[in-house]
């Protein structure tokens, strides 16, 4: 028997991931001082993500090793779970991506692929520099320039 110093698998508890039911969009995990621990749940850290998407906790835990990610809507209904590069599963299937470090996505991957490669934040500042405005905002900023004359 051979035995090699190091070559231990390494992995970290699963993470448990459930949405409001139809929910669709981005989802942010977001670390703040003053937010609470993430929740543990039969061995899984488990991140309840509220209507808007935006979850604030105290440390975002369970992304440091390999895991294993689940993902199910508050109904109890399981979720695909595929990162931006997976091939489409079933046509037109809601899943949960994994973006990048905090962020997922949850819709169909043609919506998954419109949101990474065209982010509404850059959108809107597109259509607030082109002069369009912002279309999802009560109030406009407003900006005055001046120019002296010669």
């Amino acid at each position: 028997m051979l035995a090699v110093p190091g070559c231990v698998e390494r992995t970290g508890l699963p993470v448990r991931f459930v949405v409001p039911d139809g929910f669709r969009g981005r989802i942010e995990i977001i670390e703040a001082k003053d937010a609470e621990e993430v929740g543990l749940d039969r061995g899984e850290y488990l991140y309840r993500i509220p209507e808007g998407g935006i979850l604030r906790v105290r440390k975002a835990v369970g992304f440091g090793h390999w895991h294993k990610t689940y993902a199910f809507f508050s109904s109890g209904r399981e979720l695909s779970v595929g990162f931006t590069t997976d091939p489409e599963g079933v046509p037109g299937e809601i899943a949960f991506y994994e973006l990048t470090g905090s962020r997922f996505f949850v819709g169909t991957r043609k919506e998954m692929r419109q949101y990474v490669t065209n982010p509404p934040a850059e959108n809107e500042a597109a259509a607030l520099w082109s002069g369009r405005g912002l279309t999802n905002v009560a109030a406009r900023p407003a900006v005055t320039i001046t120019t002296k004359g010669p």
